[in-house]
């Protein structure tokens, strides 16, 4: 058994008469406002660097809405969007970065068209530095390691003569500084 056959009807009045057209298809469902719509798609990612960032929301505005929360390659898409302009926006975007713009401007202008829109934010860095002491004089030698927070790998340095350490570009989060005194020291 076939699906039934559904039908649109056009009424057009011009000065030189009436014009009356009928249009069927195999496919099209006379409950579905948007049946026979030109309709296309927003997609695109979320990362900071090269980071995916998961499970973070991204909402389109425009002649349709959606909200959609990034997978684990950060990625998103809005399908099945009518034609039109829209804003795609990122909601409350990791602070462990700066984003040039969390709200985008697409358009969908053409029947399948897929618009590409990224977020991509940058690492906020800092340094962590400091001073070892052993009653007030500074402890050159000391091995000072720093690990945690969003490091891939612990770092380490020396402290210099006057006990002098420093960690640059160091990405935000929460770290632990371990001294290791100097051969000989206590």
């Amino acid at each position: 058994m076939s699906p039934p056959r559904w039908c649109g009807y056009a009424i057009a009045v011009f000065t030189t008469g009436l014009l009356f057209a009928a249009a069927c298809s195999e496919n099209s469902d006379p409950t579905d406002p948007n049946d026979g719509v030109a309709k296309g798609t927003i997609r695109g990612s979320v990362t900071i660097g090269a980071l995916p960032v998961v499970e973070t929301t991204v909402l389109v505005n425009g002649p349709a809405s959606q909200v959609q929360t990034t997978d684990a390659s950060g990625a998103y898409a809005f399908s099945n969007l009518p034609l039109g302009h829209y804003t795609v926006e990122l909601r409350d975007p990791p602070e462990s970065a700066t984003w040039v713009a969390t709200i985008k401007n697409a358009s969908i202008l053409a029947d399948g068209q897929v618009v590409e829109v990224d977020f991509v934010g940058t690492v906020i860095r800092g340094f962590i530095q400091g001073r070892i002491t052993v009653e007030g004089a500074g402890q050159g030698g000391a091995r000072v390691s720093l690990s945690g927070g969003n490091l891939p790998v612990e770092r380490l340095t020396t402290t210099d003569g006057s006990g002098n350490y420093s960690f640059l570009d160091v990405p935000q989060g929460t770290y632990v500084v371990q001294i290791t005194p100097p051969d000989g020291t206590t």
